[in-house]
């Protein structure tokens, strides 16, 4: 699977944005009416996903990559750790229900 690296977070408004480049700019397929600097001033960074109605909706696109990773990582300690594998997600889940950065 291949996306834009983490770490997501709400941008200006309550679109997704990360900071690192989420496409690759000047060999899209798409016309792009705005350079990669005015859009990341428009939306506070690289745009992941626009227009998203709910709040809480935003927090939970944004914290895809860390629910990811925390998943992962509790998948590779397997039963060796579960203290660390539980802190990993203890934390994605407090950055999707906005309690955490």
């Amino acid at each position: 699977m291949k996306y834009t690296r983490g770490p997501w977070r709400i941008g200006n408004g309550t679109c997704v944005v990360a900071d690192t480049p989420t496409r690759n700019w000047g060999k899209s397929f798409s016309i792009n009416y705005y350079s990669r600097e005015d859009e990341r001033r428009h939306y506070g960074g690289d745009l992941i996903a626009e227009s998203i109605n709910v709040e809480a909706n935003a927090r939970l696109i944004a914290a895809s990559p860390d629910l990811l990773e925390a998943c992962k990582a509790v998948l590779a300690v397997g039963g060796e750790d579960w203290e660390a594998g539980e802190r990993v997600l203890r934390a994605a889940i407090a950055k999707a229900e906005r309690r955490g950065k």
